[in-house]
């Protein structure tokens, strides 16, 4: 996989202001209890938390899933 940026954050609630910004919108998912992001943006993948990918094997396979 390429990429011009490789852009990471930490914590429970995955920072989706980058995504806001790039015109991404979330919706509150009560289950989970954070906000989680909507839809696709041409360009932009989301990885691990933000992706709603919830331990690190999801998030190696979300990987492996953009680099194919």
């Amino acid at each position: 996989m390429s990429a011009d940026a490789l852009i990471v954050c930490g914590g429970w609630q995955p920072d989706l202001s980058l995504w806001h910004m790039a015109g991404g919108s979330s919706l509150w998912q009560s289950l989970r209890q954070r906000l989680e992001p909507v839809g696709n943006i041409d360009g932009i993948a989301l990885a691990g938390s933000a992706a709603g990918q919830g331990n690190a094997v999801d998030v190696s396979d979300g990987f492996k899933t953009l680099a194919q």
